[in-house]
Formats: structure tokens, C-alpha cells, sequence
């Protein structure tokens, strides 16, 4: 992951996520939403952040996030114990369609998974990040 071409693939993704954020129209009832995954990925629109991560984590997923840098989110959604053996792309849609029935128009999504992206409920634009690290079915 410290290679030119993980940099230059990052990079790409990120400036056609920048582009497409820029279009977004911004709505005045505060729910314009673009979710992000956790561990290798993470701009005004509401910020989730949308992780298959364990309820029981929430306090050092939180600490870690301000120490990383990342303020201001509107929420940190993590699985509950109901959640436990679901498969990540249902798992994460579900989570995505409970905000859609919310009143969030989820313009956009980045992930380095698949399962961050893909199932129902999905976004108008959706941005694979690398990784060669490993694969969540």
C-alpha cells in the first residue's frame, strides 16, 4: 500500500469523488448525506460513517476517529448484536436504506470494499478505493 501505483489509484478516485461532490445540489433541510467506510477510506454534507464494526467498539471507533483527525461526522453507525452473521453488503444496505427512509438523499459513497457499495438501497455514485490488503464478502 505505500506503492506509486496504490497512491495513483487513491488519487483518481478521490478526484472523481471531489468532482462529483461538487454537483451535488445542496438541499436546506440538512439531509444531503455521503457515507463513508472506516478502516482505509474517509468533506458541507452530513457525514456517516458506516462500519461493520461491533456496537461494543463505539467509544475507541469514535476516540480514534478525532485522533485520526475525523470531527464533525453526523453519525457512526456500527453492528449490533442482531447484525452478527449477516453479510456485509445486506448489513451496510440495510443501515443505507434506514437513512434513505429517514429523509437522507445519499449522493455519494466510498469504500474499499465491495460490500461498502453494492446491494440495495445504493447511491447515486459510489467510489472503489483500493485495497490489496484483503477481501469482505
Amino acid at each position: 500500500m505505500t506503492g506509486k501505483r496504490y497512491e495513483s489509484d487513491c488519487e483518481v478516485v478521490v478526484n472523481f469523488s471531489i468532482a462529483s461532490a461538487s454537483t451535488v445540489e445542496m438541499a436546506f433541510d440538512g439531509k444531503v448525506a455521503w457515507i463513508f467506510d472506516i478502516d482505509e477510506t474517509l468533506w458541507g454534507s452530513k457525514i456517516f460513517v458506516l462500519t461493520g464494526r461491533s456496537e461494543h467498539q463505539r467509544q475507541d471507533t469514535s476516540k480514534n476517529l478525532e485522533l485520526a483527525g475525523h470531527t464533525g461526522w453526523e453519525g457512526l453507525i456500527l453492528r449490533g448484536a442482531s447484525d452478527r452473521g449477516i453479510p456485509a453488503t445486506v448489513y451496510k444496505s440495510e443501515r443505507r436504506s434506514v437513512m434513505s427512509n429517514g429523509g437522507y438523499k445519499i449522493h455519494g459513497s466510498s469504500g474499499d470494499q465491495w460490500s461498502d457499495l453494492l446491494g440495495f438501497a445504493v447511491e447515486k455514485r459510489s467510489f472503489k478505493l483500493p485495497n490489496p490488503m484483503y477481501y469482505i464478502r
